[in-house]
Order: C-alpha cells, then sequence, then structure tokens
C-alpha cells in the first residue's frame, strides 16, 4: 500500500496516497461491488482509475468498513450514509483526501511543475502581486492551492480565480477570501510543500 501520509487528527483525518500499483493492485485492495465497477467502466483512463480506487481505498481504511462516495448535483464527493464530508484532490501519481465530521473539508494537492508560471495571468490579480514576491514559483503555488480550495468550497462554479479569489499571506497559514454576488466566505489554509508535491488544506 502507498499510503505516504496519514494524519488523525481530533477533527480531520488526512490522507496521501503515492500511485505505485498496478490497476489490478488497486482492485484487490478496494475489492468493488456492482456498482462501483459500472462507475469504473466509465473512466476511460487508467490513471484515472486508480486515482478513483486510492481515494476510496483510503476513506474505507479511516472508516475501518467498505465505504462508498458518490457525487452530488456538483460534481463534489459525497461519503453515502456518513456525517463526515470529504474532499478529494489528484495530480497526476498522488491522491490526498481530507474528511471531517466537523467542518467542511477542501484540499489540493499539485505536482510542482514549471507550467505555473505561463498561467499566473490568468489568476492572480494585481493585489496579490503586491501581497506575494510573484517571481517565486512557491508563492505562485500557495495562491493557486488557496484559490484552488476556495473554489472547491463554493462547489457551484462559475468561478473567476483572479475576480471572485484574493489570497493573503496569514503567518505560517494563507487566507483566501472568496466573494461573488452575495456570497462570502474566508478560509484559513494550511500549506506544505516538498519536493514531490504541494498541499493546501483547511483544518476548521
Amino acid at each position: 500500500m502507498s499510503l505516504i501520509v496519514e494524519r488523525k487528527e481530533s477533527n480531520y483525518y488526512l490522507g496521501i496516497w503515492k500511485i505505485s500499483e498496478e490497476e489490478d493492485e488497486l482492485l484487490s485492495l478496494l475489492e468493488p461491488n456492482k456498482i462501483e465497477l459500472e462507475r469504473m467502466s466509465h473512466i476511460q483512463s487508467v490513471w484515472r482509475r486508480k486515482e478513483w480506487m486510492a481515494s476510496r481505498v483510503m476513506a474505507s481504511n479511516f472508516f475501518e468498513e467498505k465505504t462508498h462516495i458518490s457525487y452530488d448535483a456538483y460534481g463534489r464527493p459525497v461519503v453515502d450514509d456518513r456525517k463526515e464530508r470529504i474532499s478529494i484532490s489528484h495530480s497526476k501519481r498522488y491522491v490526498a483526501v481530507l474528511i471531517s465530521a466537523s467542518f467542511k473539508p477542501t484540499i489540493d494537492i499539485e505536482l510542482p511543475q514549471q507550467k505555473i508560471r505561463s498561467i499566473a495571468h490568468k489568476f492572480i490579480n494585481e493585489k496579490e502581486r503586491q501581497l506575494f514576491d510573484c517571481t517565486k514559483s512557491f508563492n505562485l503555488y500557495r495562491i493557486w492551492c488557496a484559490k484552488e480550495c476556495a473554489f472547491k468550497y463554493h462547489h457551484l462554479g462559475g468561478v473567476d480565480f483572479k475576480e471572485h479569489i484574493l489570497v493573503e499571506p496569514d503567518g505560517e497559514n494563507i487566507q483566501a477570501t472568496f466573494h461573488k454576488n452575495d456570497e462570502l466566505f474566508s478560509l484559513k489554509l494550511k500549506f506544505e510543500t516538498n519536493d514531490n508535491y504541494v498541499l493546501c488544506f483547511n483544518d476548521q
């Protein structure tokens, strides 16, 4: 099993899986039922199927029993028949899940890639250029991942990352403020990075 991070706190569970298994290995870990097999039959990409299975294996490990994840009308993952809520993110060979019964979780994981610079103009606004040194890739990822988390938290779509989300430094953390029409909320987000991935998530 390639569960490289497993963090069980009093109010949340965080898991990160590095996919090194063949598809058959993940199938044996998941032991999918007919409904899950039917859902997987619609996923054309082998990597996407692996990500799908890894996220569900982590969820079942946390709940210590077979757990089913479906999607609501907005494409947001939902743990069936549970009070806990879940957020899932994947990037290439990494899959991250965040589960909580006490708050609405949101998480984003990214592989560091140089192309972040080529799209920076699409998501960084002028205020953020004043607050962050945007010559550093580290800061570009902080902004991007925080905005992805705010986007998932909102979950309704139709979001302009530059206009509707503002990211600001908050000590070792960062704060993302979402404002669109009558909806306004702020998220305090933790940010972790290493040579392999960049991670952003809330813990309250």
